[in-house]
């Protein structure tokens, strides 16, 4: 009993204890344990790997041009890319210049251009993981009535001078005339073209020289819109759909034709805007004729650019005593004998004014040529420079093309106008 009693007091004491100790505020302290701070250890970032951009080729077209009407036609391009660089692509036409049939968001498309005889043009949109690269190329077809001219560029057509343009021209040379034309190699002689000078007159009386014309053509002679026609030469063409007298804009004679249609000789190379067909004039038989002094004519084509135009990167170099020309070409890169640069991204039509040379880089070709040309003129005749090259231009605005208009000198560049500011007849 007793040692129960003592338990008890115990347990008392211990309880009242506790209690005091509460009611006091007085609570046990846990002793203050020092904590060691780790330092983190630094996160490197991995230097990011940029992706190479890959090396996209021009647009190969799996036909010869011209083509013919109705004719689907394959276009592919090659991408020399590297392993894990993902590509899309993406085609695309202006409105009314034809249609692609199959293959968009890949690399080869079937394409179908318009029946309408013309040059239409195709682009292609690479897009990679870094870059997006723009290629184009063009398709022209042909008209199934007139057959094959012996010259054409793509989309602008081949330029030719007064003489054969792989001729050297000397003070005086004297040649037959039949080598003054390769486009229209059929000869007629100024004589009987002297019999049908006859002008103006009502429709009936138009075609039974249309026909004798065509009864000397025997060799082609066939152009489509958009050719250039040299001049010294007779043609037989539509103006402005025998509805007005649109001829009178270009430099033409008229030798029988009712409004716009008819025979005319040409006085000054331009841009045809209608398909027909030429013959060249020659003088009376067995006589020669004198191509005029160098300094008397424009010289265009290949004799217009150093190297020819069998290259990427023609160089547009004035001859001795040419100062000034113009240009057309495909979208590429200009640069001027000072270095300044001007890239361009649609067809353009550039004058140039007193420059040495211009330098065409990175255009187009088509049958192993650029698809460019150009003019240069002599002091005499470049009162008519602006003239041509504005006719050339609107010549790319009438087939749907967007293109661009400058002239350059040692200035730099200035812009004259788009197809949506320029008007054109």
């Amino acid at each position: 009993m007793l040692h129960f009693v003592h338990d008890f007091q115990f347990r008392n004491a211990l309880f009242i204890g506790i209690l005091l100790l509460v009611s006091t505020g007085c609570v046990p302290v846990q002793p203050v344990v020092q904590m060691s701070t780790a330092v983190p250890t630094p996160t490197v970032t991995p230097t990011p790997t940029i992706a190479p951009t890959p090396v996209v080729n021009e647009p190969v077209v799996s036909v010869p041009q011209p083509v013919n009407p109705g004719e689907q036609i394959g276009i592919s391009i090659r991408v020399d890319s590297v392993a894990g660089v993902e590509l899309s692509y993406e085609w695309s036409v202006l409105e009314g210049q034809g249609e692609i049939l199959a293959g968009q968001g890949t690399n080869a498309i079937t394409y179908e251009p318009p029946v309408e005889p013309g040059t239409y043009g195709i682009r292609v949109k690479v897009t990679t993981t870094n870059a997006v690269i723009e290629r184009s190329t063009f398709v022209t077809v042909l008209s199934p009535d007139i057959p094959a001219p012996l010259s054409m560029i793509t989309p602008s057509a081949t330029l030719t001078h007064s003489v054969n343009v792989n001729e050297t021209i000397q003070p005086t040379v004297v040649v037959t005339p039949a080598s003054l034309s390769t486009f229209c190699p059929d000869t007629i002689a100024r004589d009987t073209i002297s019999t049908w000078d006859i002008g103006a007159t009502e429709i009936d009386n138009v075609q039974p020289y249309l026909d004798a014309f065509e009864s000397h053509r025997k060799r082609g002679g066939g152009f489509v819109k958009g050719d250039t026609i040299p001049v010294g030469v007779i043609i037989t063409t539509d103006f402005g759909n025998g509805q007005s007298e649109a001829w009178e804009i270009y430099p033409v004679k008229p030798i029988i034709h009712f409004r716009s249609w008819g025979l005319f000789e040409v006085t000054r190379s331009f841009s045809a805007p209608s398909e027909g067909s030429c013959i060249t004039i020659s003088p009376p038989t067995d006589t020669l004729t004198t191509v005029p002094l160098a300094d008397e004519v424009t010289i265009c084509g290949d004799a217009a650019f150093a190297e020819g135009l069998a290259t990427s990167d023609p160089l547009f170099s004035s001859p001795n005593g040419y100062v000034s020309g113009w240009i057309t070409s495909d979208p590429a890169t200009v640069t001027l004998p000072d270095g300044d640069t001007r890239v361009f991204e649609f067809q353009y039509v550039l004058i140039v004014e007193d420059l040495p040379f211009v330098q065409v880089t990175g255009v187009v070709r088509h049958a192993g040529k650029a698809n460019t040309g150009g003019c240069w003129y002599p002091s005499s005749l470049s009162q008519y420079i602006f003239e041509d090259a504005k006719q050339d231009f609107c010549v790319k605005k009438t087939g749907g093309n967007v293109a661009v208009f400058y002239r350059v000198s040692a200035s730099g560049f200035e812009e004259l106008g788009t197809t949506a500011t320029i008007s054109c007849p």
